[in-house]
């Protein structure tokens, strides 16, 4: 597996993130995922979208967040800050991995079949297999998703996608 980002890259934004952190639990939390912890990610100085004005005797809209150190808001997410990325990327790396380790055709099926007979839309079970399995194609999500359906008892035996879209085509045509 190639990476995206040099060794060099990855050393510069380790060093720039730990001279960021603050040693304050939250606010380390909130700066390595790229929250801006000045507005705590609203955009808003203070968290605050709307404050009291004396002098309007009503509430009016907040100063934007500028940032925190060196680093600009942009509604709530720290600009320039180059570890972001990099970890970003790392943890969707590491979410594949542990999918394709824990992927088992036949497991995932009897997933999909269990929760969807439960769905109030049994079609939105692909979305689902994608959360769950994140390394598989468009196909391989169809496949399980087609299976799980059948033994979930929600398609004929006979049921295929290409059958399907013909009798919708030919139902419109009508």
């Amino acid at each position: 597996m190639t990476d995206l980002y040099t060794k060099q890259e990855r050393t510069e934004a380790r060093k720039e993130l730990q001279d960021c952190l603050t040693g304050v639990r939250w606010e380390d939390e909130m700066i390595e995922d790229g929250i801006c912890p000045n507005c705590a990610g609203t955009g808003y100085q203070d968290a605050e979208d709307e404050i009291w004005c004396d002098e309007e005797q009503d509430y009016i809209e907040g100063n934007e967040c500028d940032g925190w150190g060196i680093y600009g808001c942009d509604e709530g997410e720290m600009r320039g800050a180059s570890w972001v990325e990099i970890l970003q990327y790392d943890r969707k790396q590491a979410d594949r991995k542990a999918s394709l380790e824990r992927y088992d055709f036949d497991t995932a099926v009897n997933e999909v079949a269990a929760y969807a007979k439960h769905m109030e839309d049994p079609r939105l079970a692909g979305q689902q297999v994608k959360i769950d399995y994140p390394h598989l194609g468009r196909y391989e999500r169809t496949k399980v998703v087609t299976e799980g359906m059948r033994k979930a008892g929600l398609l004929k035996e006979d049921f295929t996608i290409w059958a399907f879209m013909e009798d919708f085509l030919n139902h419109k045509k009508n």
